[in-house]
C-alpha cells in the first residue's frame, strides 16, 4: 500500500513516522514506573525519556539517535465528555484566531519544556503528538513553538479551534500536520456556546481515516464504512466506543496498515 494522500493539504503520510508517534502517544499514559518498560514494548527502547508532570497534565518526551518526540497524555472518552462541556470551553484569542480555552491553557504549562525540546534538536528530527485531548495540546504546542516541524501527528483529536483558527494552522504547517482517527469513533465534538457561529471550535483540515481491517482513507469510503458499521452493530456495548477511542485501536489499525505497506 503507498503512503495515504491527503488531496486538501496536499500531503502524503509516512506510516513509519505516524508509527512512531503513535507509540510515543501511548506511552505518554505511563507512570513513571512504567515507563521504561511500557517503552522497551513499544520499540522505543534505547531511547532517553522523561515524564514532565504538571498539575492535571503530563507529557513525556522520547530521545533517541535519529529523533526525538513530544507527546502529550490524553483521557479517557469519558472524562473528555466532561472536560469539553465545562467553563474552559469558551474560545480564547491567540495569534492564529480562537482556541477552546482548556486545552490553551493545557499546553501552556510546558512552554518551558517545549523550547528546551526544540533547542535541543541537533540533526535529529523533531515530532509532537497526543491522543485525544493530547491531541489537541500537541496541535496547540505547534502554535507555540511557531516553528517548522517534521511532524505533527495526532490520534483522535477533538476539535480545538475556530475556523479561522483552522484555516490559519493548516495554511502554517499544513504540510506537517497528520490529523488521525478511527473511523466510528465517537470523538466528543464542542457544543457552540454563543449565537455567533464563527466561534463554534470545529475539526480543523481533512482527516486521515483508519479503517477496522487496517486500510487508510484522505476521505470517506461509503463501502468500508458500512463494514465497519456492520462490525459495530454486533458489538453495541459501551465498552466498544471506548475501544474505538482509544490508543490501542489506534495502534492495532496502523501496525495492519503499515504491514500492508
Amino acid at each position: 500500500m503507498s503512503p495515504v494522500s491527503n488531496v486538501q493539504e496536499f500531503k502524503t503520510l509516512d506510516i513509519s513516522r505516524a508509527m512512531r508517534c503513535a507509540n510515543a502517544a501511548k506511552l505518554a499514559y505511563s507512570e513513571a514506573e512504567t515507563l521504561k518498560e511500557t517503552s522497551e514494548q513499544l520499540d522505543l527502547n534505547g531511547c532517553d525519556l522523561a515524564l514532565i508532570e504538571k498539575r492535571n497534565h503530563a507529557a513525556v518526551v522520547v530521545d533517541c539517535d535519529r529523533f526525538s518526540i513530544f507527546a502529550f497524555r490524553g483521557t479517557e472518552l469519558d472524562d473528555l465528555e466532561v472536560l469539553l462541556t465545562d467553563a474552559s470551553i469558551r474560545p480564547v484569542a491567540i495569534s492564529f484566531g480562537e482556541v477552546h480555552q482548556g486545552f490553551w491553557e493545557g499546553s501552556q504549562l510546558f512552554v518551558e519544556e517545549l523550547h528546551q525540546f526544540h533547542a535541543n534538536k541537533r540533526n535529529r528530527t523533531l515530532y509532537l503528538t497526543g491522543h485525544s485531548m493530547g491531541g489537541a495540546m500537541a496541535c496547540l504546542a505547534a502554535v507555540i513553538l511557531d516553528s517548522a516541524l517534521d511532524g505533527v501527528y495526532t490520534f483522535a483529536q477533538p476539535p480545538t479551534g475556530t475556523r479561522e483558527f483552522g484555516d490559519q494552522y493548516i495554511a502554517r504547517f499544513g504540510s506537517s500536520y497528520h490529523r488521525i482517527i478511527n473511523v466510528l469513533d465517537d470523538v466528543p465534538k464542542v457544543p457552540i456556546p454563543f449565537v455567533n457561529a464563527s466561534r463554534a471550535i470545529r475539526p480543523m483540515g481533512s482527516a486521515i481515516e483508519l479503517y477496522r481491517n487496517g486500510e487508510m482513507r484522505s476521505g470517506p469510503s461509503l463501502w468500508l464504512t458500512i463494514m465497519d458499521r456492520w462490525a459495530a452493530a454486533r458489538r453495541p456495548s459501551k465498552r466498544y466506543k471506548f475501544v474505538l477511542h482509544s490508543m490501542d485501536e489506534h495502534l492495532r489499525r496502523l501496525r495492519l496498515a503499515q504491514n500492508a505497506a
